[in-house]
């Protein structure tokens, strides 16, 4: 299992519902994904088996928001 951090502009849940259809299909089965809004970075948590960190930035990037992956 892996875990995957990103740092992200997604501060209201209105854009959750909006990247949540794209984040579903890019993720699929492989595992699962939430934001924490209260956290300042308002960090995106992906935890599975899925491992492309790069297409999750760009989805959101294309969606227009900020994402950053934390090491």
């Amino acid at each position: 299992m892996v875990v995957l951090l990103f740092k992200t502009t997604v501060r209201k849940r209105r854009n959750i519902r909006y990247v949540a259809p794209h984040l579903n299909r890019l993720i699929q089965n492989d595992g699962k994904w939430n934001f924490d809004l209260e956290d300042q970075d308002n960090v995106l948590r992906v935890v599975g088996n899925y491992t492309n960190g790069f297409k999750i930035i760009q989805t959101l990037k294309r969606l227009g928001f900020c994402c950053i992956e934390l090491f």
